[in-house]
């Protein structure tokens, strides 16, 4: 079943992020990296791609929300019998957000009322959905392989019963009451039996508050009756940032169609110059200035191991400059809108703007600080040189 965009949520760790439908269903996330494989896509592909649910069992109502000023999505189900919340978030460290423990979603479940019983539903579908994974289950922990690639699902939960574990699918029955609680990590490569699903809530939520109390916006500088949605975008942008180099994506997704059954389905999980920089004159406003410098540094080291001699309209986030397309043509698409693609051909397109949008966000940062970045003089300097030798 797919169900339509606007149901979705993002959660993400500045690495990577994951959509989470309204009725709890992890329906696309890509680990450890945007840009890297998906290891759920049944947005892509409502049989194939992969899913991650935790619901009632049986009929239920439920809507969520976002946890004030923050990128946790909370979910409220429910039943004849009770209610409860699900809360789905990636640990983001308050220290230094480059750097992480491990990649892992985490979802929190808590009856507030009565009694529930639920349902653990988990088809991995690492590297695109090409082939099922195998699960070995130790304890608590249920590994998933796929040659090289290793995840895994960590319970934190008294009493369960496992109903299905074949195929590459989990399938697991639970009951809470009143107060109680459990926790589930899923896991970007192998942990130990002894584990324990711990819950990174209060830090990470920690983490988004602190970041969006230093825009204008949060200190109420900058007050109007639209602050919510300011707020909102605010924590969709930074979202897209990739910490470990200071670079932006343009999209969390590939292959979500421009119109439903139409063939302009693209991969853009990669940095273009031009949307960077008008993202980045958004938060600078606001009063994030940080992300712009840190994002000129890194289009210069990306300008400078490419040869400095050209300047592409894209890179992926980590600065690679060849963006290869490849078709998956085993995946039915968004609402069987194909063709499914990841890399992005556009890489080799030349468009003249680039060279005006990286000085724009050089003259915000000199406005801001009252000079210009003595390391990055050289790079303003050349991307000069390069649009006067080649605006013809």
């Amino acid at each position: 079943m797919y169900r339509d965009l606007s149901d979705y949520g993002i959660i993400g760790n500045l690495h990577t992020v994951a959509l989470v439908s309204s009725d709890g269903s992890i329906d696309y996330c890509s680990l450890p990296h945007i840009d890297s494989a998906t290891v759920f896509a049944g947005l892509l592909d409502d049989k194939k791609g992969g899913f991650f649910s935790i619901q009632p069992t049986g009929d239920f109502e439920s809507n969520h929300k976002y946890i004030d000023k923050t990128n946790l999505l909370s979910c409220s189900f429910e039943t004849k019998s009770g209610q409860s919340e699900l809360v789905d978030l990636m640990p983001v460290s308050v220290k230094d957000p480059s750097e992480i423990k491990a990649h892992l979603i985490h979802r929190c479940l808590k009856v507030i009322s009565g009694y529930m019983d639920f349902t653990l539903c988990l088809s991995a579908r690492p590297e695109y959905a090409k082939e099922i994974p195998h699960i070995e289950k130790a304890g608590n922990t249920f590994r998933i392989i796929l040659r090289d690639n290793i995840f895994t699902l960590l319970l934190k939960l008294k009493e369960y019963k496992v109903k299905k574990q074949s195929k590459g699918d989990i399938e697991i029955h639970f009951k809470l009451k009143k107060k109680e609680q459990a926790h589930f990590d899923f896991i970007y490569g192998g942990k130990q039996e002894n584990d324990v699903a711990f819950c990174p809530f209060d830090e990470t939520k920690r983490f988004w508050l602190n970041w969006i109390g230093h825009s204008k916006v949060g200190q109420k500088s900058l007050k109007t009756e639209y602050d919510g949605m300011i707020i909102r975008s605010l924590l969709a942008l930074k979202l897209l940032f990739f910490a470990p180099t200071g670079s932006m994506a343009a999209a969390a997704t590939t292959s979500l169609p421009e119109v439903v059954g139409s063939e302009r389905n693209w991969d853009y999980r990669f940095s273009w110059l031009r949307d960077a920089s008008f993202a980045l004159e958004v938060l600078y406003i606001y009063g994030h200035h940080a992300e712009a410098l840190s994002y000129e540094q890194w289009l210069y080291r990306t300008f400078k191991q490419s040869g400095s001699n050209n300047l592409q309209i894209m890179y992926s986030i980590e600065g690679n400059s060849k963006l290869t397309e490849k078709e998956l043509t085993h995946l039915k698409g968004y609402k069987s809108s194909k063709p499914v693609r990841i890399g992005n051909l556009a890489y080799t397109q030349n468009q003249w703007d680039i060279y005006g949008e990286i000085m724009d966000i050089a003259l915000h940062l000199s406005d801001y600080s009252g000079r210009v970045e003595e390391s990055l003089w050289p790079f303003y300097k050349q991307v000069c040189n390069l649009a006067i030798r080649n605006w013809q």
